[in-house]
C-alpha cells in the first residue's frame, strides 16, 4: 500500500502530460516562427537537428525568456517534435516545414495578459517584411570588389528612420570554397580632435548588425548567393563612408567595400 501511495501521484502526472493536446506548428528556413507563453521557458528540446530553437535573448529580460524562436536550418526539413516547459506546465508540438508560412506568431498567453509587451517581436516581423521587399527590389546601386576569385557586389541600399538596409551578391568564381567568418560594418570619417577611444581617434565607429539573413556561410565554387543586412544609421562627415568587410575563415580573402555616406543619405526609404 505504501508503494502504491507514492506511485499514484506519478501515474497521475504522467497521464496528464501524455493526454494533453499536441499542437501542429509550421516552420521554414526563410522566416522565424515565434511562440510566447505566460511564464519563462525553462527547457526545450527538438526531435532532430534539421530545426533550431532559442529563447528571445534580444528582448527585455522580463519577456525574452517567455518567447521561443523557431526556424528550419535547411529547406524541406523532415517533421519533428518539440517539447518545452514553461513555469510548471509542459507544452508539446509537431513541427512541419511549410513555404510560405500562413502563421508565424503563436500566442499561448492567457487572455488577460497584455499584448503590448510583445512590441519587440512585432518589430522583428516588420523587419522580415522589409527583407522580403529588399529581396525582390531591382538593383539601385553598384559597388564591387574582387579578391582572388571572390566577387562582392553591393546591389541595394535603402533606409528608414533608424537604419540602413543593404543587399549584397557574393560570387565564388574560384576553385576553392569560401567560408565566411564574419561580416563587419563601420562608419569611417576624418580623425576627431577629441577621441573617446582608439577607434574614435581614427574616425571609426563600429556598428552592430540589427538583423541579417545569410543563406549560407560556406559558398562552394562557382556559386552565388544574396546576403541581407540591417544596420543602425550613424551620422558621419560629408566625406565619410561605410566600410563593409567580408572576412574569410582560415583564409586571407577578406573583401572590403567602401560605400560613400552621401550615397546612404540619398537612398530611398524602404
Amino acid at each position: 500500500m505504501k508503494k502504491l501511495r507514492y506511485l499514484l501521484p506519478f501515474l497521475f502526472v504522467s497521464f496528464s502530460v501524455f493526454s494533453q493536446k499536441i499542437d501542429t506548428l509550421y516552420v521554414n528556413s526563410s522566416a522565424t516562427t515565434y511562440l510566447i507563453f505566460d511564464e519563462a521557458i525553462t527547457l526545450f528540446n527538438l526531435g532532430n537537428t534539421d530545426f533550431q530553437a532559442q529563447t528571445a535573448s534580444t528582448l527585455p529580460m522580463s519577456l525574452g525568456s517567455q518567447v521561443l524562436l523557431l526556424k528550419s536550418k535547411i529547406p524541406n526539413a523532415k517533421p519533428t517534435t518539440l517539447l518545452l516547459t514553461h513555469g510548471k506546465l509542459i507544452y508539446q508540438a509537431y513541427l512541419y516545414y511549410k513555404e510560405p508560412l500562413n502563421q508565424s506568431f503563436y500566442d499561448y498567453r492567457s487572455k488577460n495578459q497584455s499584448k503590448e509587451s510583445f512590441k519587440t517581436t512585432d518589430e522583428n516581423l516588420r523587419l522580415e517584411d522589409k527583407f522580403k521587399k529588399l529581396a525582390i527590389s531591382p538593383m539601385n546601386v553598384s559597388f564591387k570588389k574582387t579578391q582572388s576569385g571572390i566577387l562582392l557586389h553591393c546591389e541595394n541600399i535603402y533606409t528608414d528612420v533608424n537604419g540602413v538596409y543593404l543587399k549584397f551578391s557574393l560570387s565564388n568564381e574560384s576553385s576553392i570554397a569560401y567560408e565566411i567568418d564574419n561580416v563587419s560594418f563601420s562608419y569611417q570619417s576624418k580623425m576627431k580632435k577629441r577621441a573617446i577611444n582608439r577607434l574614435q581617434s581614427l574616425g571609426i565607429e563600429e556598428v552592430n548588425v540589427l538583423k541579417r539573413f545569410e543563406p549560407v556561410t560556406i559558398l562552394t565554387t562557382q556559386k552565388s548567393e544574396k546576403y541581407y543586412y540591417y544596420i543602425p544609421l550613424y551620422a558621419t562627415t560629408d566625406n565619410g563612408f561605410l566600410e563593409v568587410v567580408f572576412r574569410e575563415k582560415n583564409g586571407l580573402r577578406n573583401i572590403k567595400i567602401a560605400i560613400p555616406f552621401k550615397k546612404i543619405l540619398k537612398a530611398e526609404m524602404l
